[in-house]
C-alpha cells in the first residue's frame, strides 16, 4: 500500500538527515523530518477507520517537502556552517566552540528567583480574573474549567470580542519566557553536578510558567516549554563536547518515555482544561493530534480548495492581521482551517505546514518556502557556536530551542511564519536579553 511507501521513503530521508547532520538529533533537519515519520505511523495504523487511502499528490507533497528541508539544511550546514567552524579554528572569530569543556555552574541568587516567582503568581491571579470578566459579558460563570473552555471557544471559534487585556497579556508572557532561562540554568547545573543551588526555587518557577502558560485552555505553550527542555539538554552537551553530538542509548529512551507519557495524558490533561473528550478513547485522542494531519492534507489535495482573495493569507496572516489592524486596511483576513469527519469520526482542523503554503501560493510555494523556513533555521542553529565564551547564559541557544519546537510542528501545522512574524517573538528575545543581564551581570548585596 502506497502509505508504507511513504512511511519507508520518510524513514530513509530521517536517517540520511541523521547522518547528513554528523547524527544530531536536534538538528533542524531531523526534528522536521522525526515528527512526520511518527503522523505517518498513526495514519497507518488508522487508515481502515479513516478511509484513507493516500493519494499520489499527498505522498509527493510530503516527500518533496521533507526532502527539500533536509537539503537545504544540508547545503548550509557545509557551506556556511563550515565555514564557521573554520574560521573559528583559524583563531578568526572568537567563540565557545573553542573554549574549555569543563561545565561551568551558573549560581542565581534566591532573591531574584523568589521576585519573578511573586510576579508569576501575579500574572496567574490577574490572567484569570480578566478571562471571567471578559466571557462573564456572555453571561458565562461557574468554575474555572468552565471559564477555561468558553474563554478558548469565544476566543477562536466566535464572532465575540473574547481576548486578554495587554497587562495581563504581556504578564503572562513575560512569565512564561522567563521559564527559558531556567531551564537553560538547571539543566546547565545538572550537567556540571551543581544541580542543588537554588533548584527547588527554580522548579517552583518553572511550574508556574507552565500554569501561566495553560491558564488560557490550551497546551501548546506547555508543550513549547517540554521541546526546550529536551533541546536545551543537547545543546547544552554539544557546547561542553566542543559541538560534537553525543547521544547514547539510554538517552533516547528516556525522551522515549517521556513523549510517550505526554503523548497519553493528553486526554486527561484536555478533560482538565474544560474540553470534552469524555467520548474519546485516548488513543484514539492521540491518533486525532499525530495522525489526522495526513488524512486531512489528503482531503484537502484531492478537492483543492481556492485560495482566498489576499495571497498568503494562511501563511502570514498574524503579521497580515496586525499591519491591518494597525494600518486599518480592511482586508478582511480570515484563517480557513475547516473541521473534517470521517465515519462519523472528528479528525479535527490540523492538516501540516504544507497545507497554507498550498492554499496561498499552490504546489509552487513549497518549492519556495520550506527552503526559506530551513535556511532560517538551520544558519540559527549553526551561529550559536558564535556566542562568546565568557558568557554564561547563550541567548543563541535559548532562542534556537524556540524556534526548533515550530520546525517540530510543522507536521501539525502551520507554526513557524506566525510565531516569528510577531511581536511576541520580539518580546521575548527582549524579555531573554534583560533576564540574562539581570542575573548574571546585576549585583545587589543585601544584608540580613
Amino acid at each position: 500500500m502506497q502509505i508504507y511507501l511513504l512511511l519507508l521513503i520518510l524513514i530513509m530521508i530521517l536517517y540520511i538527515a541523521f547522518l547528513a547532520m554528523d547524527k544530531d538529533i536536534i538538528s533542524p533537519a531531523f526534528l522536521f523530518t522525526a515528527p512526520f515519520c511518527v503522523a505517518v505511523i498513526f495514519a497507518a495504523l488508522y487508515r481502515k477507520k479513516w478511509d484513507l487511502n493516500i493519494h499520489l499528490n499527498t505522498m509527493l507533497v510530503l516527500l518533496l517537502g521533507c526532502f527539500l528541508f533536509v537539503l537545504t539544511c544540508f547545503i548550509v550546514h557545509y557551506t556556511v556552517g563550515k565555514n564557521i567552524r573554520k574560521r573559528i579554528r583559524n583563531g578568526m572569530i572568537e567563540s565557545v566552540y573553542e573554549s574549555s569543556n569543563t561545565v561551568v555552574p551558573i549560581k542565581i541568587e534566591a532573591w531574584k528567583i523568589v521576585l519573578f516567582i511573586v510576579i508569576q503568581l501575579i500574572s496567574v491571579y490577574i490572567v484569570s480574573m480578566d478571562m471571567r470578566r471578559v466571557v462573564g459579558k456572555y453571561g458565562i460563570s461557574g468554575d474555572f474549567t468552565n471559564i477555561m473552555y468558553y474563554f478558548r471557544e469565544y476566543h477562536m471559534h466566535s464572532d465575540y470580542d473574547v481576548a486578554l487585556s495587554s497587562i495581563a497579556s504581556n504578564l503572562r508572557l513575560f512569565s512564561i519566557a522567563g521559564c527559558y532561562i531556567w531551564i537553560y540554568v538547571l539543566l546547565n547545573n545538572f550537567l556540571c553536578k551543581k544541580h542543588k543551588s537554588n533548584s527547588i526555587l527554580l522548579i517552583v518557577s518553572i511550574v508556574l510558567g507552565v500554569i501561566n502558560s495553560i491558564v488560557l485552555g490550551a497546551r501548546g505553550e506547555a508543550i513549547q516549554l517540554f521541546v526546550a527542555v529536551v533541546v536545551l539538554y543537547f545543546f547544552l552537551q554539544k557546547k561542553y563536547n566542543h559541538w560534537k553530538a553525543k547521544v547514547n542509548f539510554k538517552q533516547i529512551f528516556l525522551i522515549t518515555i517521556m513523549i510517550g507519557s505526554i503523548i497519553f495524558a493528553f486526554k486527561f490533561s484536555g478533560e482538565l482544561l474544560g474540553r470534552n473528550t469524555s467520548t474519546i478513547s485516548a488513543v484514539d485522542e492521540v491518533a486525532k493530534y499525530f495522525g489526522a494531519e495526513i488524512k486531512n492534507l489528503d482531503i484537502y489535495l484531492e478537492g483543492h480548495v481556492k485560495g482566498t482573495q489576499i495571497s498568503g493569507s494562511q501563511t502570514f496572516g498574524v503579521i497580515l492581521g496586525w499591519i491591518d489592524n494597525k494600518l486599518g486596511l480592511d482586508w478582511n483576513i480570515e484563517t480557513v482551517l475547516p473541521f473534517n469527519k470521517v465515519n462519523g469520526i472528528s479528525l479535527g482542523n490540523v492538516y501540516t505546514i504544507f497545507y497554507p503554503l498550498i492554499y496561498d501560493f499552490g504546489y509552487l510555494g513549497i518549492f519556495i518556502l520550506i527552503p526559506i523556513i530551513a535556511c532560517f533555521s538551520q544558519l540559527l542553529y549553526e551561529y550559536a557556536l558564535l556566542e562568546k565564551s565568557n558568557k554564561l547564559i547563550n541567548l543563541r541557544i535559548i532562542v534556537n530551542s524556540y524556534v526548533l519546537f515550530l520546525v517540530v510542528f510543522s507536521f501539525f501545522g502551520e507554526r513557524f511564519f506566525s510565531y516569528i512574524l510577531n511581536i511576541s517573538f520580539i518580546k521575548y528575545i527582549l524579555i531573554w536579553s534583560i533576564m540574562i543581564w539581570f542575573n548574571t551581570k546585576l549585583r545587589v548585596k543585601i544584608k540580613a
